[in-house]
């Protein structure tokens, strides 16, 4: 809800372009599903082994090689190999044990990444890959009211948003609480990486030997795919589910 002078508005979450939502309530089994569309993810570990009170309902407490991956799908590119699309990620996430690496969620092939949200040596990172190899890249602060803490703290709500249309040094950006993080990305866009074989992952991805890490805490995970969320509609999606 916003104050828009004597006016008071109502922001709805968005559901236009939100191809998936996990809202990771599931207590048994290995099948985390999709609400929205057909993207269900499959556990590493039965979801006992996972599931613990949440933001909204349960969540998934992921730790070392545990973690949730969906079966490749076309729903979920983010290039058709000529043209980018937009796409946003919200979710809440709590770190659960403090350690230099975390990997947290990632689209990739399992030996090329196109994008993944991880920290590395405290800081944390939003990065894209273009088909040419190179990256843009947004790191988060580590202090501020848009920081993303690398040791344990309290749950945190993160919207990751990519927009092709931007302006460069912007189109990468992402959101805190609502808060939007100040920094700029690097790198130069071009075409985003097109894979069929990409799958998205959540908590580790037991496909990366050396990437398996991830000490955190995930809940609510939506996806959106032609749709770069903004920050009124970051606010609006915090403040549901708060």
């Amino acid at each position: 809800m916003r104050r828009r002078g004597s006016r008071l508005r109502l922001v709805a979450i968005p559901q236009n372009g939100l191809i998936s939502e996990w809202k990771l309530e599931e207590t048994t089994g290995t099948t985390a599903y999709d609400s929205k569309g057909i993207n269900n993810g499959t556990a590493s570990v039965d979801l006992s082994n996972l599931t613990e009170p949440g933001v909204v309902g349960n969540k998934f407490n992921f730790l070392n090689q545990k973690g949730v991956v969906v079966t490749a799908n076309a729903s979920l590119e983010v290039s058709d190999g000529t043209t980018n699309k937009s796409f946003s990620i919200s979710f809440w996430q709590k770190v659960t044990e403090a350690f230099s690496v975390h990997w947290t969620m990632g689209y990739s092939n399992g030996s090329s990444i196109i994008w993944w949200w991880y920290a590395y040596q405290n800081i944390w990172r939003f990065v894209v890959y273009n088909s040419d190899g190179s990256s843009l890249v947004v790191q988060f602060p580590t202090g501020g009211v848009a920081s993303v803490q690398s040791g344990v703290g309290d749950e945190k709500h993160i919207t990751l948003v990519f927009n092709p249309n931007e302006v460069a040094g912007q189109h990468i950006k992402g959101y805190v609480n609502g808060e939007e993080n100040p920094n700029s990305n690097t790198g130069t866009l071009n075409i985003l990486k097109k894979d069929p074989l990409a799958k998205f992952t959540f908590g580790a991805d037991p496909r990366y030997n050396s990437l398996n890490s991830s000490k955190v805490a995930l809940d609510e995970i939506k996806y959106y795919v032609g749709k770069a969320l903004t920050q009124e509609e970051a606010i609006a999606i915090y403040n549901a589910e708060k």
